[in-house]
């Protein structure tokens, strides 16, 4: 990630699930 937010956004977790799955 370029920034680091205090919270992460439903984008940022939409991309990490997906991440995620990929990586099963």
């Amino acid at each position: 990630p370029e920034k680091k937010n205090p919270s992460l956004t439903p984008m940022d977790w939409v991309t990490f699930i997906i991440s995620a799955v990929v990586g099963l």
